[in-house]
């Protein structure tokens, strides 16, 4: 039996090892998963912005493309082969005189009266048809007036900048009283009295009987006196009464007393102030001369006697005044600016000076137009007696003037800017503000058209030299030559034009392009010169965009803003987060290829590179680090890379290299949840592209309508669960 029993156990385990065990799966957990959508960019980046009128930059809508153009005209001069001497040898001269300060600026001749009325005195009513018999008369004041009078406007006297007095030259004062009253008058005062408290004139009467009249003044009183801008009359006088005694008014008077004071001004000797100072600008025209001159350096002469670049001065001053004159050259300039002649001419004496010019500068003050006057400013201050700062001026013809005479001599020159030649030239034409930050552009075309307008009868060749220059570089130069047509008697102006590619010079970008140009007639044609006959012309150069570029990175100046998020949202973001995916459609509508990423950042500033140099104010490198100064300190900038992409290929016309379709992208890609988080803080982000452009190996037309244009989506998942077990907990 318990073998039995043994043999049943080993067949059990053997049966058991035999057979297997499949357990049941557990039950699947249910998922609570949400998506939002954040939009990050939705922006167009066009090639419009290029188009800059002021900037030479404009659009052809009917050719497709963007270009430069630049136009002006031509004005051409003959000139000889001896084109270093400027043949000034001129004389110039001006006059100051101080006649015209005379006796219309002031108010010298005044007439004043005063009556007194014994019925108005009294109160009454007079004539009468008879006697009338006062008991007495009493004593009474006869005139108490102070009245004044404007002379002349002290701030309004040319050469002054205040007038402190006048002194007159000849002239009467004279005080006429009649006495009607049958009583006498006493204590007549008069006083003439200026603003400054100086009595100009006092006339004193003791007393003047009944039926008087007297007068003073007269004989020339007036000569030598001191009169300021306004003056007031003080006249005094009382009439003696009847001491007690019958007073009788005859039937039919009214007794009265008159006061007549009469100022009379034949002339005024001077005047006498602070003085303003004065100046003068004028210009003389040069000479038609050999040169047409933008500047030149004036040589340094070893003749001797020396005939030539000096100035030489005469001041002449009949005035009793010294001036301090200053007279600057406008068109001479030395290491400390205009060429400047400053002395002190004494009252009533002449005197002789001499400038020399070698080695100064010839331009005229904006250094880019053509020099053909002479300009010279004068500036002349009237300078105050010893220990004293009032000038006296006299007045009329004895007045005098301050006269100034120069020479400028022949000018002889080591070195000019401008342009010269043998036989005809043009001036130089320069061409200027063309746009900078095209350096990685290569121009297919630059023509330069010019046109020439010619009188001249004769066959004629023109040899053009065009210079490009931009500091820096070596000059770029294209040369050309062609065939002006000639004028004849049943054509008097002939037209031609004349074609040349720039784009040598315009590929270096220069400050400015130069073109210059000889015209000559040649000896196997028979010619017909005339006197006064000439060309001229006109030029246009335009530069369409049809481009080869190198490569070239840039960053827009305008920033996509991304608001917070609202906290509820953030909450749900930063506790349930699972995955996130960026959607995103570029469109590449320009004839170029390159890369592209979508920049964000905390600060709405964006540097090209890590150069510490190519920073703008404001901003500075830590370490690797990226600080923005602020009034409150350092403020970390952390700019970091949503996504980074090819451009797609737009599809080009081979033959004048425009579009024909743009290419288009549309992806979804995995998206950084660490990025997620850093973009969901409560901050304001911004958001910008920094577009790589790849170089081509063949010319592209750039036109207006060319864009890149970016559409991007953040979406993120969520997992709710996790949200509503802490709202629970809470």
């Amino acid at each position: 039996m318990r073998k039995l029993y043994i043999v049943i156990s080993v067949l059990f385990l053997m049966l058991f090892s035999f057979c297997t065990y499949e357990p049941l799966p557990s039950p699947e957990t249910p998922k609570f998963y949400e998506t939002l959508n954040i939009p990050l960019a939705n922006v167009d980046y066009g090639f419009s912005e290029l188009v800059d009128t002021s900037g030479n930059i404009l659009s052809d809508t009917t050719n497709d493309y963007i270009y430069f153009k630049f136009e002006g005209d031509i004005d051409t001069t003959t000139l000889t082969k001896e084109i270093f001497i400027v043949p000034s040898r001129m004389s110039f001269s001006f006059s100051q005189s101080f006649e015209e300060l005379d006796e219309s600026a002031f108010n010298l001749n005044m007439f004043y009266t005063e009556e007194f009325k014994l019925s108005e005195a009294l109160g009454l009513p007079l004539p009468a048809l008879t006697d009338i018999v006062l008991d007495s008369l009493p004593r009474m004041t006869l005139f108490d007036v102070r009245k004044g009078f404007k002379v002349f406007d002290k701030y309004g006297i040319p050469y002054f900048k205040r007038v402190d007095y006048i002194t007159i030259g000849s002239g009467n004062l004279t005080t006429t009283i009649t006495n009607q009253l049958e009583v006498a008058i006493d204590s007549v005062l008069i006083d003439i009295i200026d603003n400054t408290g100086d009595t100009v004139y006092h006339a004193f009467f003791e007393r003047i009987e009944a039926g008087n009249t007297v007068t003073k003044g007269g004989g020339n009183n007036l000569a030598g006196v001191r009169i300021s801008d306004s003056v007031y009359f003080a006249i005094a006088a009382t009439v003696a009464g009847t001491d007690g005694e019958p007073y009788t008014i005859p039937a039919g008077t009214d007794p009265s007393a008159s006061l007549m004071v009469e100022l009379s001004v034949n002339d005024v000797e001077s005047v006498t102030g602070i003085p303003k100072p004065f100046s003068i600008a004028f210009e003389n025209a040069l000479p038609r001369s050999k040169n047409t001159i933008i500047r030149a350096v004036i040589a340094q002469t070893a003749t001797n006697p020396s005939d030539t670049n000096f100035i030489s001065l005469r001041f002449d001053n009949s005035t009793d005044i010294n001036f301090l004159c200053r007279l600057s050259f406008l068109n001479f300039f030395d290491e400390n600016g205009y060429v400047t002649f400053s002395d002190t001419v004494h009252a009533n004496l002449s005197s002789l000076s001499s400038i020399r010019i070698d080695g100064d500068t010839l331009r005229n003050p904006d250094g880019m137009s053509v020099v053909d006057s002479i300009l010279v400013g004068a500036f002349f201050e009237l300078l105050p007696n010893t220990d004293d700062s009032l000038v006296t001026i006299k007045v009329g013809s004895g007045a005098g003037s301050i006269d100034v005479n120069f020479f400028i001599s022949d000018i002889l020159l080591s070195e000019i800017v401008g342009f010269f030649n043998l036989y005809f030239d043009i001036p130089p034409m320069v061409i200027k503000n063309i746009p900078e930050g095209f350096d990685f552009i290569e121009f297919k075309y630059a023509y330069l058209v010019v046109t020439i307008y010619n009188e001249i009868q004769t066959q004629t060749y023109l040899d053009m030299q065009l210079s490009g220059y931009k500091e820096g570089k070596v000059a770029a130069e294209v040369m050309t030559a062609d065939t002006i047509k000639k004028a004849t008697d049943h054509k008097p102006i002939a037209e031609s034009e004349i074609k040349v590619n720039l784009a040598p010079i315009f590929n270096i970008l220069p400050d400015s392009i130069r073109v210059t140009g000889t015209a000559y007639i040649p000896s196997n044609d028979t010619s017909r010169l005339q006197v006064g006959k000439s060309f001229w012309g006109k030029y246009n150069v335009e530069v369409p965009f049809v481009v080869k570029t190198r490569p070239v990175t840039f960053i827009p100046v305008k920033s996509t803003v991304l608001e917070p998020v609202d906290e509820t949202t953030r909450d749900k973001i930063n506790s349930g987060l699972v995955s996130a995916s960026l959607f995103y459609n570029v469109s590449n509508g320009c004839p170029l290829s390159g890369t592209l990423q979508l920049l964000f950042s905390n600060y709405d500033y964006f540097p090209l590179d890590s150069l510490p140099e190519h920073l703008d104010s404001g901003f500075i490198w830590i370490g690797d680090s990226l600080f923005a100064e602020t009034d409150t300190g350092l403020c970390y900038i952390d700019i970091d890379t949503l996504i980074s992409l090819r451009l797609p290929p737009a599809l080009i016309d081979e033959v004048d290299g425009s579009i024909l379709q743009p290419g288009v992208e549309s992806q979804e890609a995995p998206f950084d949840t660490t990025k997620v988080r850093l973009l969901v803080k409560d901050i304001t982000h911004y958001i910008r592209p920094r577009i790589h452009l790849d170089s081509t190996t063949s010319y592209v037309r750039i036109s207006e309508d060319n864009k890149i244009g970016i559409l991007s989506l953040l979406s993120i998942t969520i997992d709710t669960r996790n949200v509503i077990q802490e709202q629970q907990e809470q």
